[in-house]
């Protein structure tokens, strides 16, 4: 069955994404996570721009084989860089 036509990306999105610096430590973003309810952060230099996002999965895929002290492992050394962005409206209807 195909998606309904009113279903957008803005619909989906969250107006308030949570973001984190790079530099933060991990064990602060996975508490991001947790305080937020969300599975996954943007990642952004000085609130703004975009580096990468930090995910569940992420997190799942290093942490058992990570070295003792990975909570202070900055989040940039984890994160998906330069993640693919869609924008909230369709090309042919941004005004």
């Amino acid at each position: 069955m195909p998606p309904p036509a009113d279903l957008t990306v803005r619909r989906l999105m969250t107006t308030d994404a949570v973001r984190v610096e790079p530099d933060r430590p991990v064990q602060e973003a996975l508490e991001l996570m947790n305080k937020h309810r969300v599975g996954a952060l943007l990642v952004a230099e000085h609130g703004e721009k975009l580096v990468g996002i930090f995910t569940e999965r992420d997190f799942l895929r290093r942490a058992a084989a990570a070295a003792d002290g990975w909570r202070t492992t900055p989040v940039r050394d984890w994160m998906s860089p330069q993640p693919y962005t869609v924008h909230p409206t369709p090309a042919g209807r941004r005004r």
